[in-house]
């Protein structure tokens, strides 16, 4: 039986299955899931300038849909 964490959880159950994987292969690294993704250094150079980068003037297309979705959707 799984033993509880002070706060209740069951938080390492889930570490040590995340693991199993990597463990069962020898790997040190984590296979990439579909939700991580791993940049090397200039991937990550380039997406900290985009990030940085200040925003593209809005297309006509842009503002269009915006005015559309703005006209269309009510709030709850």
């Amino acid at each position: 039986m799984n033993e509880r964490y002070p706060d209740g959880s069951l938080s390492h159950v889930y570490d040590s299955a995340s693991n199993r994987e990597e463990t069962r292969l020898g790997l040190s690294v984590p296979i990439p899931t579909a939700d991580e993704v791993f940049l090397d250094a200039e991937e990550t150079m380039r997406f900290v300038q985009a990030l940085e980068a200040p925003p593209n003037p809005t297309t006509p297309a842009q503002a269009a849909a915006v005015q559309l979705y703005r006209e269309t959707v009510k709030e709850l």
